[in-house]
């Protein structure tokens, strides 16, 4: 909690810790934060006493609790509003909360002010009536028979703010990838009527607000009539639900096929991420996908619980909700692995996605209704061949192709399925995009496009796993005997090849700056607009920019 307090202080602060000179430090820390303990005094005085005590006596933090804090001879009301603005409203909800006119006023003008709002709820009989504008916050259970409760919302408030500074300041370094108009407003909730009356009364001078979320409808009652403005959603932040959005698609992408290749990275923990990173960022690629009118294109993955079902549900939302989303999943599927699908899982499916069984190569005679397991080098090198189909006709069919994490071991082909696939859109001259913040196989992409010494693409570190080196002595036998020499498994022609091709090799639209941004970014919303932006570019090129 005192981690992300500083945290706070530091984003609400003049200058980052960075750029500050060293008299800068010493002169003046920035300001701590300051919570607003808005409460009835009839029923709350004593939970928002015991807040304020827990603050006082352990957190650097400041507190505005009363009539005490107010200077004598000053306007209540105007020292009341001030004391909101410069702080995050910590709601003390108690049954008398709500009839309170100067309850009302706190809350409401924290929300017109854009301030970060949480509620406690202590209501321990009932309210004669609730106040609507309680709501869209965080809130929290009063539970005062835990030791540590003080602690747990104090933390709650805290991390209301960090996340309110830092969508602010994020915003700002994804106004020009979105092409955001620089007199635009942005709020890290969804829009209420305090939003709208605010901008009624030209509190906000924007015309435009960009809120959570991509150009598609969600559930959620619509803005009042009263005070509707120019919604568009751009979303800066994170994917939270409950947002109502643009009632029109915008489709710039409808027809693209856009093949998203993702599978674990062995480098999440040593980076300080974990699996729902990874799978946040290729869910939020394929919701912008969508609402732009493109379809996904992935490879395999038919367990319970992984991309694929991932894909389909995300799609199945999209048509209850929207269904002039004209977007559809193709999934690609080898031999034997194609043997996997159900027949009851395609017909299930068969309105959200097209699944395209591959077959294995000419030259390779086995009996094809008999699914191959991949035990022993023989059997993988016939694994290799048939993934290598499937990869080469989803490149065929597929307009571009975006590569986050991948392993560099324990892999079914002759390559790391990602090295193979970007390997193959680089020949094809398919747009690539490499989002490498999230390490693995893509990483040791970049660094080999780059220059970089790609130590997973060496030989010496593949030789390492002894069922590898069977692969590759069985395999390449196998494509020697048939003449197919330019298939054989070279681990030196693969990196030398990437060299070759360079970052502008990639032809995905962006700068080299931009792509530089890509080949490090750990921000999903970073990288589904630099995405987005690129393949806009392409199409717009195409199209003579129209």
């Amino acid at each position: 909690m005192r981690l992300t307090h500083e945290l706070c202080r530091q984003l609400l602060g003049k200058k980052r810790v960075a750029d500050a000179s060293a008299t800068d430090i010493t002169e003046a820390s920035p300001q701590p934060v300051t919570l607003f303990l808005s409460h009835a005094k009839r029923d709350g005085e004593e939970t928002a006493r015991s807040l304020r005590d827990y603050i006082q006596t352990t957190l650097p933090l400041k507190t505005f609790f009363d009539t005490l804090d107010i200077a004598p001879g000053f306007s209540f009301k105007n020292e009341i509003d001030a004391g909101i603005e410069r702080s995050a409203l910590l709601v003390i909800q108690t049954d008398a909360y709500s009839s309170r006119e100067w309850c009302q006023h706190e809350i409401m003008w924290a929300k017109r002010r854009r301030r970060p709002v949480v509620v406690v709820h202590a209501i321990s009989r009932g309210e004669k009536r609730s106040f609507p504008y309680a709501g869209n916050v965080p809130t929290r259970r009063w539970d005062p028979s835990r030791p540590d409760e003080c602690e747990r919302v104090v933390g709650d408030v805290l991390h209301e703010v960090l996340r309110f500074e830092y969508f602010r300041q994020h915003f700002e370094t994804l106004r020009s990838l979105y092409d955001v108009p620089k007199d635009a407003h942005v709020t890290p909730c969804p829009p209420e009527a305090p939003h709208g009356a605010a901008h009624a009364l030209g509190e906000v001078a924007a015309a435009t607000r960009r809120l959570p979320g991509p150009a598609a409808r969600r559930r959620g009652a619509p803005a009042s009539s009263a005070t509707r403005t120019r919604h568009d959603h751009d979303d800066a932040h994170s994917s939270r639900r409950g947002a109502p959005m643009s009632s029109t698609v915008s489709t710039p992408l409808s027809g693209l096929r856009l093949g998203i290749s993702i599978s674990s990275s062995p480098d999440l923990a040593r980076l300080g991420l974990g699996e729902v990173h990874l799978q946040d960022a290729f869910v939020e690629m394929t919701r912008y996908l969508l609402a732009s009118g493109g379809s996904p294109a992935y490879g395999g993955d038919l367990r319970k619980g992984g991309y694929t079902d991932l894909l389909l549900d995300l799609l199945r939302t999209y048509r209850d909700e929207l269904p002039e989303v004209p977007g559809t999943i193709h999934n690609y599927l080898a031999w034997p692995l194609s043997l996997k699908l159900d027949p009851g899982f395609r017909a299930m499916n068969k309105q959200l996605a097209v699944f395209h069984e591959i077959a294995p190569p000419d030259d390779i005679t086995v009996d094809t209704s008999t699914f191959l397991p991949p035990d022993s080098a023989k059997h993988r090198a016939v694994w290799a061949r048939c993934l290598t189909t499937m990869r080469e006709t989803m490149t065929r069919e597929t307009d571009a192709r975006v590569l986050l994490g991948g392993p560099v071991r324990g892999f079914l082909g002759r390559y790391p399925g990602l090295l193979e696939e970007a390997l193959l859109a680089l020949r094809s001259s398919k747009p690539l995009f490499l989002v490498g913040g999230f390490g693995g196989c893509t990483q040791s992409i970049i660094e080999a496009l780059t220059g970089a010494a790609a130590a997973a693409f060496q030989q010496s570190f593949q030789e390492q796993d002894p069922a590898y080196v069977e692969l590759m002595a069985e395999f390449n036998r196998a494509v020697d005997a048939k003449e197919l020499r330019s298939d054989r498994i070279d681990w030196t022609r693969c990196v030398d090849e990437l060299r070759g091709y360079g970052v502008s090799g990639l032809k995905n639209g962006l700068t080299d700056e931009e792509n530089q941004l890509l080949f490090r970014s750990v921000h999903t919303q970073e990288i589904v607009a630099l995405v987005l932006r690129g393949l806009g570019h392409l199409r717009a090129s195409s199209t003579g920019g129209k």
